[in-house]
């Protein structure tokens, strides 16, 4: 991990994306391309024949791209030709795609409430970390789904007639700490180090064969 030393005080914060792309020979190369965000933060596009991977990383609330977000971190993943998604949020309460909710988060005194949107369909069942959760209510006329969760950090996969999400959740999104969050069973590592310790934090996740590494570094006067 860098170590910066200045002399005057720094004058922002900066966040940094790192995507390593894996590919066989045979397979045409994954291409990228930088997103505008209105806000403070960085977003990226990685396009391959059989998804589109929109990443960012920052802080307070920013617009990309199809999204509008407050999180620290965000990993969209829509497959061509289906209408399922993955996504990952962390340290947010809201995530937007096309002006329309997708993902809501409060804080309860016993974990999170979260809401996810799914227009016109019925919500079949719903797992947690790989195991049948049943502690959820259907709202909205059931196009949306409200899950009581008494765990911070967890994968959550939805099924409905029309569509599967595939969500994971954290609320290590502060880059404060410092801490260690490991989220099974998706390989998610998120560490958390405080400004004064000359660091920043990282979150580092590997998804079906892309690798992304989304920072927040922080510089100090020495």
């Amino acid at each position: 991990m860098p170590v910066l030393y200045l002399r005057n005080r720094p004058a922002e914060e900066l966040f940094r994306i790192t995507v390593l792309a894996s590919g066989y020979l045979n397979e045409m190369d994954k291409k990228t391309e930088e997103l505008p965000v209105t806000g403070n933060g960085n977003a990226i596009r990685v396009g391959s024949s059989a998804n589109t991977d929109t990443i960012y990383s920052g802080t307070g609330d920013a617009t990309f791209d199809i999204f509008k977000t407050d999180a620290g971190t965000v990993f969209f993943r829509q497959p061509k030709n289906s209408a399922d998604y993955y996504c990952m949020l962390s340290g947010g309460t809201y995530l937007r795609k096309n002006g329309d909710d997708l993902i809501g988060i409060s804080k309860t005194d016993a974990g999170m409430e979260i809401t996810v949107h799914m227009p016109k369909n019925t919500i079949q069942r719903i797992t947690r970390d790989g195991m049948p959760y049943t502690n959820f209510k259907e709202t909205n006329g059931g196009s949306a789904v409200k899950i009581i969760s008494d765990k911070t950090n967890a994968a959550f996969e939805i099924y409905s007639k029309k569509q599967t999400a595939h969500i994971i959740v954290s609320d290590e999104g502060g880059l404060s700490g410092p801490s260690r969050t490991v989220t099974p069973p998706t390989g998610i590592i998120r560490d958390r180090y405080p400004a004064d310790q000359n660091a920043g934090g990282f979150t580092f996740s590997l998804i079906s064969g892309c690798i992304i590494i989304l920072a927040g570094w922080y510089v100090r006067r020495e």
